[in-house]
Order: C-alpha cells, then sequence, then structure tokens
C-alpha cells in the first residue's frame, strides 16, 4: 500500500493529465473548426468572384445567345441573336460549379458537365458562341484559374513520355465501346464526304480510295498501312491488335503483319515503299516531332519513298497560346498528346532529315472532320440509350461508380465503366468540343504527302495529274 501522500499525487497527476487531454482536444476541435471556417470562407469568395467574372464575361458576347439559370431558378441571356441564330443554355444544379470555374476556368466547366452538376443544351453552339467571341471570352474564364492546379496537371501529362503512355489510355477503352459510334470499318479517324448523302461507312472508303491514289500505292508496293500491296500495320493498342488481327483473311494472311509497337522503337530489315500515318501524330507529344520524322525516314526508301500524314492540327494564330496551356481533350481524352500547327510539322520535317524529305501537297478539309465527328455523337447517344436500356435489367449499375467518367481507375468492369452517366457526359462532351473547332476552322485536318526530294515516282505521275487535284 502506498503512503497517502503518494496516492494524493498520483491522483492529482491523473487529473492535471485528464485536464491536459481534454484541453488538447478542445484545441484540436477549435483548429478544426478553424480551418472549415477558414476553407468555407476561401470557398465563399472564390464562387463568388467566379460568378461576377462569368456574368461580366458573358456580357461580351456579340456572336450568338446564351441562356444562363441558376441554381436559384434565376435566368440572365447574354448575347446578341440578331448576329447569329446559334443560342445556348445552361442549367446550373450545383452551386459547386462556382467553386469549379474559379479554380479551374474552361476545365471546370467540363468537370461541372461530366459531374451533372450543370446540364447544357446544345452543346456545339456553346462551343461556337465561345470560339467566335474567345477574345473577350478567353481572358475572363482564365483570369481565376489556379497556377497550383496548371503546374499539376502539366506535370502530369508531361510524365507520359511514351506514345504508347499517351495513346492507350483512350484507345483501350474496348471495342464494344468504339462500336457504339464507328461504321463497320471501325475507322477512328477523318472520313472524306464526297456527298452529303454519304453515309459514314462510305465516307470511309472514300478516304482510303483517296490515300491509295495521292500515293500510288501498287501491289509490288511495301507499305506500312484495298490494294494486293504488303502491309506492315504498328498499333500500341491491345484492343486494336485484336480487331485487325481477326479482319486478317486467308486471302491475304501472308501480306498482311500488325505489330504492337511503338513506331520510335521499330526497326525492318527492309526499307518501305510507302508510309500511311493516319491521326497517330497527336499523340506523339511536341518532343517527339523529330525523333518521328527521323524514323520515317530511316525507315522509307531512299529514292521513290512517299509518305502520308492525316493529323489534325491547331491554327496557326493560336498555336503558341495552345502548346502552352492545357485544355480538356489533353487531360481527358489524349493525355501526352499535342496537336500541332503546319508549321511546327514543316519545321520538324526539316530537322529531322536535313532536306531528305520534303512536303509535296497540303489539303486542309476541317468541315471533313465536323460531319463526321457529328455522326459520331449522333450515333454513340443512339447506340448508348438502346444498349443501357436491353442491359437495364442487369447488373451493371452496381458497384462503385465515382471517378469513372473522368478516367480514373477502379475495380468496375468494362460495361459499368461504358454505362456510367459521367462517362456519358464525357463522351458526348468530347466529341462536341472537337466538332465546334473543326466547324469554326480554329481546328484543321491536314492531308500532307511527303516524298524524297527529287522522287523519279511522282515525275509525269499520273496521281498528280489535275484529275486529283
Amino acid at each position: 500500500m502506498l503512503p497517502t501522500g503518494l496516492t494524493i499525487e498520483a491522483e492529482n497527476r491523473k487529473n492535471i493529465s485528464s485536464s491536459n487531454h481534454s484541453d488538447e482536444i478542445k484545441q484540436k476541435v477549435n483548429t478544426s473548426l478553424s480551418l472549415k471556417t477558414f476553407l468555407d470562407t476561401i470557398n465563399y469568395y472564390i464562387k463568388k468572384k467566379a460568378r461576377e467574372n462569368f456574368y461580366s464575361a458573358l456580357q461580351f458576347i456579340d456572336i450568338g445567345e446564351i441562356h444562363i439559370i441558376d441554381e436559384n431558378g434565376t435566368e440572365r441571356i447574354f448575347g446578341n441573336s440578331k448576329n447569329s441564330d446559334i443560342k445556348s443554355k445552361i442549367t446550373i444544379k450545383n452551386s459547386n460549379f462556382w467553386l469549379q470555374l474559379g479554380c479551374k476556368a474552361k476545365i471546370g466547366i467540363a468537370e461541372s458537365y461530366i459531374n451533372r452538376e450543370i446540364d447544357i443544351e446544345n452543346l456545339v453552339g456553346f462551343f461556337e458562341i465561345y470560339i467566335l467571341n474567345r477574345e473577350h471570352l478567353s481572358t475572363h474564364f482564365s483570369s481565376l484559374k489556379s497556377a497550383i492546379y496548371s503546374f499539376i496537371i502539366k506535370t502530369t501529362i508531361s510524365s507520359l513520355n511514351s506514345i504508347s503512355d499517351n495513346a492507350k489510355i483512350h484507345y483501350n477503352m474496348g471495342n464494344e465501346t468504339f462500336g457504339m459510334f464507328l461504321d463497320e470499318t471501325m475507322s477512328y479517324s477523318c472520313g472524306i464526304w464526297n456527298s452529303p448523302s454519304d453515309s459514314l461507312y462510305v465516307s470511309q472508303i472514300n478516304k482510303y480510295n483517296q490515300i491509295i491514289k495521292l500515293l500510288g500505292i501498287r501491289s509490288c508496293d511495301r507499305v506500312a498501312e484495298q490494294t494486293g500491296c504488303k502491309v506492315v500495320g504498328l498499333t500500341v493498342s491491345e484492343e486494336q491488335l485484336k480487331m485487325a488481327n481477326k479482319r486478317i483473311n486467308k486471302n491475304n494472311k501472308d501480306r498482311v503483319l500488325y505489330i504492337i509497337c511503338d513506331i520510335l522503337k521499330y526497326n525492318s530489315e527492309h526499307a518501305f515503299d510507302k508510309i500511311v500515318s493516319i491521326e497517330m501524330f497527336e499523340h506523339l507529344g511536341i518532343k517527339n516531332f523529330i525523333p518521328f520524322f527521323k524514323k520515317c525516314n530511316e525507315l522509307l526508301d531512299k529514292q521513290t519513298g512517299l509518305m502520308y500524314l492525316q493529323t489534325s492540327a491547331m491554327c496557326e494564330q493560336y498555336y503558341d497560346t495552345y502548346k502552352n496551356s492545357c485544355d480538356f481533350i489533353s487531360q481527358y481524352i489524349f493525355p501526352g498528346g499535342h496537336l500541332p500547327a503546319l508549321s511546327s510539322i514543316a519545321k520538324a520535317i526539316k530537322d529531322a532529315t536535313r532536306g531528305s524529305l520534303s512536303i509535296e501537297r497540303v489539303d486542309n478539309t476541317p468541315e471533313h472532320y465536323a460531319r463526321t465527328l457529328q455522326e459520331w455523337r449522333l450515333e454513340f447517344i443512339k447506340n448508348y440509350n438502346k444498349i443501357k436500356a436491353e442491359k437495364s435489367n442487369s447488373n451493371l449499375f452496381e458497384g462503385k461508380n465515382k471517378g469513372v467518367g473522368l478516367g480514373i481507375e477502379t475495380n468496375n468492369t468494362k460495361d459499368n465503366q461504358i454505362f456510367d452517366k459521367s462517362f456519358k457526359n464525357k463522351m458526348e462532351y468530347y466529341f462536341a468540343y472537337c466538332e465546334s473547332g473543326f466547324k469554326t476552322r480554329t481546328l484543321s485536318l491536314l492531308q500532307i504527302v511527303i516524298t524524297r526530294s527529287l522522287n523519279p515516282m511522282l515525275n509525269g505521275s499520273e496521281f498528280y495529274s489535275k484529275k486529283y487535284l
């Protein structure tokens, strides 16, 4: 038994310890409340400033008309319908939209649409109005964008080093997903619409026939891409490889070879007569422009080699601004990708080949891509709703869906990802975003023929007679 004095001292210590612990808890609670109050205050002012800036920017709309219905049901109308019949309506369903807008500007609008915090009627029209009034709107939309957020996104995207990293995120969505909007050829690139009545399928066949004519592809040629030539096809997507190999038949199996390989790492003992690159250039990233053309220079026949390059591109006027920024496409659709300008392609060819390769011909047909994207968007919506209805009684919608629409990895099945509402919104936003860019000619669809200098194949060639120009 302890002496009485020691017992009292021990109890006092216990009381003091209990008191200190209680004070510590109170301090933590107060600190937590203070931090929450601080964050709530910051959020309040970000939302307030974003709302002010947003409405201030919309006052400058001179072409087109936008209706805004805020989270309180208040409607405002901005713009001038006399100068254009383009109209769009934004319904704000959640006040978190203002925080997204204040912190992330245009990306915030995209995320709010994907997460169903806002609805936008006539998405293509909304983007057209922005583009046609961009001189005023871009400054206001960017003024609150967080420098820290921009740094994080740019750092994340720049960490994707290879073409495989850049492309496989999107292209491995699955053939079922792509089949919801592509035609029978499964061509995920712009078609050529020789007639307004052409189907999506016919437009793709038109494109391949045009390439064959432009390059003069013959049955004796060795081609890196409907002739009897030998073809080597390169892809970085497992899903694309599966589909391509299924289409090899007994009549062409000895002439066609498909390989999973990053083109920058591809080597061949034999030179190629022709190289066809259809809309993969956008996935290279600007730092790989020169290595790409060095590799093409290495693979092409030294005397008669020809190359067809089809790529989406940014118009020269906005290229410098674009290449120093991060947009919706580079963040959520093709991370690490980069749209070139024609001048950047020409410079890369010159620097990479020292004149051994040069541009022979350039066509720019953005109107064809606007039509292609419109067809994809309409097909996607139609087939999404149809397939979703057919599978509505299954367990597709069970499990955790948070984040799927933004391309975040989850443990869900591929079906869950396909039929998640956020994924649907992301795809619709993507199609409309791009369609408006091509429709307004902010984006180009470049079809470039690249040749060996002094190429004898072009002298008096029927493929460059006036009927094909």
